[in-house]
């Protein structure tokens, strides 16, 4: 051993090959020390460590290892001396510079501060074609403030032997250097057929180093003019890269260009807060000529920053694989702007035919961040075969300001992605696909995506696709989700919430378990899920549920399409147990809007609970699209138009169908077509719509129409459809002849006449509701008998004179009659055998028995005489009449006798004096405007003198009166009014005035008040939850009756102005009976209250029935099985002592018994509880049992 203190004595020693070499102090070389054999240099053991220092006069090589020489440093400062030596010194080299030996750096080594003008500012290792090179690096080992002009600011590795080796450990650290490239550390192979290794393991720390081009930690790369051995680098243990600085690749910089050439991090390995101006925060890998590898394992890629590919960058020509296993690759941030994308990873092939592998194993892609692209990754596979593949971990609040929140995967070749239990969760994308974005960008190629047990949840897009964005473009996409969940994912500006599968042949199948649920556009389509395309088609089959999406945040000129599933057009299958339920739409099909010409085939599953705040509760089917329900369930949905489907292009049914929540037809095109027969019990509740509205000419309306597979329709498809609930009283569904439609069309009644008595009938044997109104005739003339009218009852019962137009029911008329009595002739005469010159003698006039009649208004004349009267005596000493004077009823035939007066005895002659008369007007009590139909009786004395009618003025006219007093009274008031039940008194004076009331008759006017029917309906619904309830029954004091149907609605029908009483008949199965008496009234302008309240305001209750009681039968302790007896079909609960719950049914029997727990022995004196719950009953009371002991 030699002990040191100068360079002398140093290179003395070294002349003597001393092979351990101490320095006891400070100080400077001034010249190259040559190393030619194997020597370990070191200070002094115990003293603090020698620094040897660059003399200011000398600027080269400190110390050149050649010849196989060998040095190991050992806690030594090499000082560059780099403040007397600036950078631009051309003469300027490495601290120390190996070229055919070994150096080691061990504990305590220190190289600093220096510049060299070529490469390696720290060390230089270049190949010897003589000698291998080997270089180690471990313990504290630092090399710290050096910078090479051009590579290696720390290390510079120039590998020409396949048997170099290189190796950096322990806790070294390599920081603060700078370089053109490598500004830690620069390795690569300058020879054919030289590769080379770096492995960097433990706790090594390539820290804040800087490159102005590439790797600011690291440089590393094999012969890269291709055709050589594969290169390796290898960063594993605890190794961190972090901090550094490069223009591309900040912290570790790959060129790859032969086979085989790998990079990997594994252990716990980080490359972390790196930061590249251009590409690859953490890494950028390139590959030339030939496939690149990356293996990530256990490893972490976080919070680097770049313009494009903030944690990794890797751009290939020639294919090659990625491999990431337990990876952590978070907080990256790709901040180029509008180039700035994969936040996390920046993947892209370039290669036509070599392809690319890409696979993730328990991975963590959180938190990263894209200014453009792909937050968690970008992957651009090209036109060649590629294949990504993630088992199990979590891609998580990643963000992108456009497309691919988490992920964003594209390619124009043939590709293979698939994701098993992955989790797609919380991702943001300005664009679209928050959760991950897919595409395939070539019509000549195809890709499958397959995802098993994957979660897409939380994510956020501001246009397309908030869970996952899909699309074909020009080329074949097929998707197929196993055992999924698609969950609380929204898509902000356009499309897709869930989902959104679009492009010219994109297919999309979800099946077993998977879950599209609470989901949400805000102002587009497809709340889970909007699917557009031509040729692709999308299957839904097993225990698929479509749940609880929305589309119907916000109104948009496009949006609010289809809350569960919007097509535009598509073709779907729905199948097995497949739910579509509790979506909603602010427009247009709450759970399917199929537009256009999409297709729709119900196989099987459910459709039930979505609602629509306009059109297709369930379905929506517009623009040509089709609609076919073979199999499956459609119910409880709602809209105000078409609850469960509102078509307006084509609908086709078969089999078993319940469609009670409505059907909404819109024109005729959109008609069901049946292709096979309907099941009996088969509904399809037809909605009122323009097309399907009630005309005045009674013409039938197509409902149903048969199909080429089934052209003759049946009764029970027929009896399947039900006519809308308003509008269509007096019309039927009914087959039409040739049995190809089902028609709604009024219903023909039928009138039967009764009490004829042989008399013809001129009358109607039928009617319909759109009929004109019938104004029934007088049968034919009996002998000996007067008909009195029709009568709508044998005895008693009202008049009937017309049948009114709108009219409905059967109907039974009955003819009544009267003894015809004689009839009587009243014979004038002119007065004596004097008077055979008189003119203008009526002729006789013949009066039945029992009525009144006008006499002839005509006066005769006789020359030389004035006429007077009619008189019963030739004398005139009888009764007196006047012409057009009303006569009673006779009971025998009367002479009228004319009574004269001669000229000169009553000159001049005064004009006989005529009957009076006068005209009242009908009017409504509202409006003044005039009525016609209303009858009036004129009586006098209780005798019914004259009938009257109101005309089309209103006027009502009566003649022929005599002064006296007479009554006036309706008898039947206009259709549609209240009658008039006051009795005016008129009154005819001497001189002829006459008086109505005290007033002038004629235009005297009678008042009818219009009878203003009111619809009433209400909604039952149960006192706790509000929901509505089915089968409530109710009746009026006048009889009619009514249930609640499914939606709670009970319809009482039309009620005219009055007073009623409501109650409750009927309570809904499993309710308590409401025993309130409501009162109800109508007033004249149609308006209804209930119990002083308005209608809208009463909304009845029902309370739930408690279940009763179940029995526990006696219970020992050690007992394993507890028995007791319930209500059939009940389910009985029953708590143990040690709080654990068996649950059972009750047998037909009315048995149950529930097996012990093995968890809750039964002992003595404990308490055993059971409760029962009939169905569509509150749970019963709790009751109890003690445990018996056996002893």
């Amino acid at each position: 051993m030699a002990q040191v203190s100068s360079q002398a004595e140093l290179r003395t020693a070294l002349e003597a090959l001393d092979s351990f070499i101490q320095v006891t102090a400070d100080f400077s070389i001034s010249a190259q020390i040559n190393i030619q054999y194997a020597v370990t240099i070191e200070s002094y053991a115990g003293g603090s460590p020698a620094v040897l220092t660059k003399d200011n006069s000398y600027s080269s090589y400190m110390f050149r290892i050649t010849d196989g020489g060998s040095l190991t440093v050992r806690n030594i400062i090499l000082d560059g001396n780099g403040a007397a030596h600036p950078q631009a010194d051309e003469a300027n080299r490495s601290l120390i510079y190996v070229t055919g030996g070994t150096l080691k750096l061990l504990s305590g080594s220190i190289l600093r501060n220096n510049n060299s003008y070529l490469e390696g500012g720290g060390v230089y290792v270049n190949s010897n074609s003589s000698y291998y090179n080997a270089f180690l690096m471990t313990d504290d080992a630092r090399i710290t403030g050096c910078a090479s002009r051009t590579k290696g600011g720390g290390i510079m590795i120039a590998s020409g032997n396949q048997g170099d080796s290189y190796s950096i450990a322990g806790a070294a650290f390599i920081g603060g250097n700078t370089a053109s490239d490598g500004g830690g550390v620069y390795v690569r192979s300058y020879a054919q057929g030289t590769g080379g290794t770096l492995t960097i393991a433990e706790q090594v720390q390539i820290t804040d180093n800087t490159a102005s081009g590439t790797g600011g930690g690291l440089n590393f790369s094999g012969y890269r003019n291709g055709g050589s051995a594969a290169a390796t680098l290898t960063l594993t243990g605890s190794a961190a890269v972090s901090l550094n600085k490069a223009v591309n690749g900040a912290g570790v910089y790959f060129y790859s260009a032969n086979d085989g050439d790998r990079f990997t991090l594994s252990g716990n390995a980080a490359v972390t807060q790196n930061t590249a101006s251009q590409n690859g925060g953490g890494c950028y890998m390139t590959a030339q000529g030939a496939g690149v590898q990356f293996i990530m394992t256990s490893a972490s890629l976080t919070d680097n920053t770049a313009g494009t590919g903030g944690g990794l960058y890797l751009l290939t020509d020639s294919g090659g694989s990625v491999s990431v296993t337990q990876g952590l690759i978070s907080g990256n941030h790709a901040a180029g702007g509008a180039s700035g994308t994969g936040g996390g990873m920046w993947i892209r092939n370039q290669s036509p035919d070599a392809g690319l592998l890409t696979s993730f194993t328990n991975i963590t892609m959180s938190r990263n961040e894209a200014e453009a692209h792909g937050g968690g990754m970008a992957l651009y596979a090209g036109g060649s075969p590629f294949s990504f593949e993630v088992a199990g971990g979590t891609v998580s609040e990643n963000q992108s300001a456009k497309d691919g929140g988490g992920l964003l995967l594209s390619n124009s070749g043939n590709g293979s992605l698939t994701l098993r239990q992955t989790a797609l969760t919380g991702n943001t994308a300005g664009g679209s696909g928050g959760g991950m974005y897919h595409a395939v960008t070539s019509g000549d190629s195809s890709s499958s995506l397959t995802m098993t047990e994957a979660s897409i949840e939380n994510n956020t897009a501001g246009a397309e696709g908030g869970g996952l964005r899909l699309t074909s473009g020009s080329g074949i996409l097929s998707a197929v989700l196993t055992d999924c969940t698609v969950s609380s994912n929204t898509a902000r500006g356009n499309s897709g919430g869930g989902i959104w599968n679009g492009g010219s042949n994109a297919s999309l199948t979800l099946d077993g378990s998977t879950s599209v649920t609470d989901n949400s556009t805000e102002e587009g389509n497809g709340g889970g899920i909007y699917f557009n395309s031509e040729e692709g088609s999308m299957l839904l089959t097993g225990s698929v549920k479509i749940t609880n999406n929305h589309a119907d945040a916000a109104q948009s000129d496009f949006g609010s399409h289809g809350g569960g599933i919007c097509l535009v057009p598509g073709r779907l299958t729905i199948q097995d147990s497949t739910e579509i339920a509790l979506n909603s739409a602010r427009l247009y099909g709450g759970a399917v809007s199929a537009a256009e010409d999409s297709q729709v085939t119900v196989e099987g599953g459910t459709i039930h609970d979505n609602t629509s705040s306009e059109y297709g509760g369930g379905i929506w089917i517009h623009g040509g699209s089709a609609v076919t329900l073979s199999g499956g369930s459609l119910n409880n949905n709602k809209a105000p138009y078409g609850g469960g489907i509102y078509n307006d292009s084509y609908l086709y049914a078969e089999g078993l169908r319940n469609i009670s929540d409505g059907v909404y037809i819109e024109n005729r095109t959109a008609v069901v077509r049946l292709n096979a027969p309907l099941a009996a019990d088969s509904v399809i509740q037809l909605e009122n719509s323009g097309y399907l509205s009630p005309n005045t000419d009674g013409t039938p309306i197509v409902v149903g129409e048969a199909t080429d597979g089934y052209p003759l329709l049946s009764q029970t498809d027929a009896k399947a459809f039900q006519k809308p609930v308003r509008g269509f009283d007096g019309w039927e569904i009914r087959r039409s002849s040739d049995r190809t439609q089902i028609l709604l069309a009024p219903s023909d009644y039928r009138i039967q006449y009764e009490n004829l008595l042989g008399a013809a009938n001129p009358n109607p044997g039928s009617y319909n509701s759109t009929s004109p109104d019938i104004h029934l005739l007088p049968p034919g003339s009996l002998p000996g008998s007067r008909f009195t009218g029709w009568y709508d009852a044998p005895d008693g019962g009202n008049s009937v004179t017309v049948i009114p137009h709108g009219s409905t029911g059967d109907r039974i008329l009955y003819a009544r009659w009267e003894a015809a009595g004689e009839d009587h002739t009243v014979t004038f005469k002119g007065g004596g055998s004097c008077c055979s010159r008189a003119c203008g003698i009526p002729a006789p006039l013949t009066v039945r028995a029992g009525q009144s009649t006008l006499l002839p208004d005509a006066v005769p004349t006789r020359r030389g005489y004035c006429f007077c009267f009619w008189n019963t005596s030739p004398s005139g000493q009888g009764g007196s009449y006047l012409p057009g004077e009303l006569l009673p009823p006779l009971s025998t035939d009367l002479c009228l006798y004319a009574i004269w007066k001669k000229r000169r005895f009553c000159c001049p002659c005064p004009p006989p004096l005529t009957a009076s008369s006068f005209a009242a007007r009908k009017l409504d009590a509202v409006s003044g405007s005039p009525l016609s139909g209303a009858w009036f009786a004129l009586s006098q004395n209780g005798s019914v003198l004259l009938n009257s009618i109101s005309d089309s003025l209103g006027r009502i006219t009566f003649s022929g009166l005599r002064p006296g007093s007479y009554e006036l009274s309706e008898t039947m008031a206009p259709s549609g009014y209240k009658p008039d039940t006051a009795v005016h008194q008129v009154t005819v004076s001497e001189e002829g005035t006459v008086t109505v009331d005290g007033q002038p008759a004629d235009g005297f006017p009678l008042y009818n008040t219009p009878s203003a029917e009111a619809h009433l309906t209400f909604t039952k619904a149960d006192t706790s939850t509000g929901q509505p309830l089915e089968g409530a029954g109710y009746t009026l004091s006048n009889g009619i009756s009514a249930l609640s149907d499914l939606d709670g609605t009970v319809d009482l029908g039309m009620l005219a102005p009055g007073t009623y009483t409501l109650t409750e008949t009927k309570a809904p199965d499993g309710y308590i009976l409401d025993s309130t008496v409501h009162t109800v009234n109508v007033t004249n302008d149609g308006h209804i209250t209930v119990n002083g309240n308005d209608l809208t305001q009463f909304r009845p209750e029902n309370t739930r029935m408690r279940s009763p009681k179940p029995v526990i039968n006696t219970v020992m302790e050690g007992d394993a099985i507890v028995t007791g007896t319930g209500v059939p079909g009940a389910a009985v609960t029953v708590t143990f002592p040690d709080g654990s719950e068996a649950a059972a049914a009750v047998d037909a029997g009315g048995q149950w018994f529930i097996i012990v727990p093995s968890s809750a022995s039964l002992l003595a004196n404990q308490t055993v509880n059971a409760r029962q719950t009939v169905p569509g009953m509150y749970p019963s009371d709790t009751v109890s049992v003690l445990v018996l002991s056996r002893v």
